[in-house]
């Protein structure tokens, strides 16, 4: 009989299951891995394929470019040759004046070493001649080493180039033969010879900037193959080394077609490049991986989700009420406008706050209501909160049927959904019993204001400390001090010396809420000018108390004149009494004088007025 297998037992299968459900999130990572490595890959390859393509034909664009330069070049230079064959025609075989003709000419064509005429294939003439007169009187026809483009150009009658070839002067250069005909006897054109230009290399070629390819990092080789060996001449390139998979530029020239080939100097692969991309692969493979284990982890934890969702509900749910408490503990107004300003929902906890229904308010615009000079205002609030999310301290007026009321408002933008319109929400306090306030305090103000400033007398107010903080005109005039030196410097300043130390325990700092200042009478002090003259003047204090705290308003009179006149009624009152005593001296006297008998009666004779002459004066003052 064959044993029966194990069964597991929970114990053993459990921890089994908790790791292969561990184990499956890696190996569907690997498997991603592996499918967005082989894709990346492919991108990889195309893409390099691609971007080896776009560099081709970049190259290929610039190489045509400078080869065109290359051949602009040449056939500017050989059509000098074309000049010197008009002089030939228009001297019917002679240039009499040929050494300044053409030195006149040569500056305009860069590269040109020499122009030449040669009768009967025989050079004669070439300009300049210094460094060339070992070509003066070659045969071009019999020179077995150049007849061959000679004949060429005599027999086709169509300009030749020959060379690039070793020079009879030394160096490289490419000759240019045009074959000019002159009409014979018979009126049939007759070989007359050629007009010749010498070209230098690689002087020719600067005008193409053929080094500027390797400037930019591009190597190239300017080349032809030889009519006679068939073999590949080079004329000029940036580097010995040969060139990798070259694009090649064809020019045309008269003696055949020469090439431009061109490739980058690296090579066409670029291993940063390469690199990146290798990099960007992994990374996404990675990534591919990463984002399939973590899909197969949310999916493993759905129920979790479900319940994370629920509870995330649930909180919603609470702060929703939440916010309904809120907006009914709120006392003001709120509003729901549009981008437009118009009334789409409101909320008030108290009614009567709505001094219009609902129903003729929502769905219009708040500008309907709002008086004209405060529009302004409230549309660049709305501006302001939909660009910055909040705007406050925006005061508008509305004009209903009850009266003009005031509003302080604050605007919110409120957070909709996506593509739904955007909202605001304003809250809006009735602030019509503060305007008003505000108008009667500034209308007081501007009373006291007016007041202060006409007052004949002067008016200063200080706060505890002594420091001014009121200076009228007329307490400007009176000290000499303009407003903007007293105002938040100590009374002090126009007090006399000696008077400081009193004014500082004076009544002034004594007196509380319920106590007039100085017993609600005036006093006698001394000033002190901004010139340092001292002057009587006579003080009344009245103190009040603002949010800021308590202040000292007095009002001060110069009695500089009155002291004058009570000192000068003094001085009369004292020089009367001085009469009048001298008076009662002399009556005494003239009493005896006049002996017992008249001592109770008046002297008839000498006193005519019954009263006596102190009754007199004091009647008198």
């Amino acid at each position: 009989m064959t044993a029966a297998a194990p069964v597991p037992t929970p114990a053993v299968a459990a921890p089994r299951a908790k790791r292969r459900r561990r184990s499956r999130p890696w190996l569907i990572a690997l498997i991603a891995f592996l499918a967005a490595a082989a894709l990346a890959a492919t991108l990889i390859a195309v893409l390099e394929q691609s971007r080896r393509e776009h560099r081709r034909q970049q190259v290929s664009a610039q190489a045509d470019s400078h080869a065109q330069a290359v051949r602009e070049q040449i056939g500017r230079n050989l059509s000098v040759t074309y000049t010197l064959a008009a002089l030939v025609r228009h001297g019917r075989g002679s240039v009499p004046d040929f050494e300044a003709v053409a030195s006149q000419l040569l500056p305009f064509y860069p590269g040109v070493a020499s122009l030449q005429l040669a009768p009967n294939g025989i050079i004669r003439q070439i300009v300049p001649l210094a460094g060339n007169e070992k070509a003066i009187g070659l045969n071009l026809l019999q020179d077995p080493a150049r007849n061959k483009e000679a004949f060429v150009a005599r027999d086709s009658g169509k300009l030749t180039l020959a060379g690039p070839f070793k020079l009879l002067q030394g160096g490289e250069g490419a000759v240019g033969r045009l074959p000019v005909f002159l009409d014979g006897a018979d009126g049939k054109p007759a070989f007359w010879g050629f007009a010749t230009v010498l070209m230098r290399f690689p002087e020719t070629l600067l005008g193409a900037r053929l080094p500027h390819l390797a400037e930019q990092g591009i190597s190239y080789e300017l080349w032809r193959i030889h009519p006679d060996s068939g073999q590949k001449q080079l004329i000029a390139a940036s580097a010995s080394s040969a060139l990798i998979e070259p694009v090649h530029a064809v020019l045309e020239l008269p003696s055949g077609n020469w090439t431009l080939s061109t490739a980058p100097a690296k090579g066409w692969g670029d291993p940063l490049i390469l690199s990146v991309h290798a990099a960007l692969g992994l990374l996404f493979s990675l990534l591919m991986a990463f984002l399939a284990k973590l899909l197969f982890e949310l999916k493993m934890h759905q129920q979790k989700l479900e319940t994370l969702v629920t509870r995330r509900t649930e909180e919603i749910l609470t702060t929703q009420r939440q916010l309904r408490a809120t907006l009914a503990a709120i006392p003001d107004l709120v509003f729901e406008l549009d981008v437009d300003g118009r009334i789409a929902d409101f909320h008030s906890l108290r009614s009567e706050q709505l001094l219009i229904s609902p129903a003729e308010f929502l769905g219009r615009f708040l500008s309907d209501y709002v008086s004209a000079d405060s529009r302004p205002l409230v549309e660049a609030g709305l501006r302001e909160a939909m660009a910055s999310g909040y705007a406050s301290g925006i005061r508008y007026q509305v004009s209903l049927p009850q009266g003009a009321r005031w509003y302080s408002a604050s605007i919110a933008r409120k957070e909709v959904a996506a593509g739904a319109a955007p909202r605001c929400v304003v809250l809006s306090r009735d602030i019509t019993r503060a305007r008003q306030a505000e108008e009667t305090l500034r209308t007081n103000e501007a009373r006291y204001r007016a007041v202060t400033e006409t007052a004949g007398s002067a008016i200063v107010s200080i706060d505890t400390a002594s420091i001014v903080v009121g200076w009228n005109p007329a307490a400007a005039s009176l000290f000499g001090y303009a407003e903007a030196e007293m105002v938040g410097q100590p009374l002090t300043l126009v007090v006399p010396q000696r008077f400081r130390q009193r004014h500082a325990e004076g009544p002034l700092k004594r007196a509380n809420d319920d106590t007039p200042c100085l017993g609600g009478k005036s006093i006698e002090l001394a000033g002190l000018r901004k010139d340092g003259s001292e002057f009587p003047l006579e003080l009344s204090v009245a103190q009040w108390r603002t949010e800021q705290g308590r202040f000292f308003t007095g009002i001060i009179n110069d009695i500089t004149e009155r002291k004058h006149h009570e000192q000068v009624l003094q001085d009369s009152r004292e020089s009367l009494l001085g009469l009048r005593g001298r008076a009662d001296r002399d009556h005494a006297a003239a009493a005896r004088d006049r002996g017992p008998q008249n001592a109770g009666g008046y002297d008839r004779g000498r006193d005519q007025h019954p009263l006596s002459h102190r009754q007199q004066f004091a009647g008198r003052w």
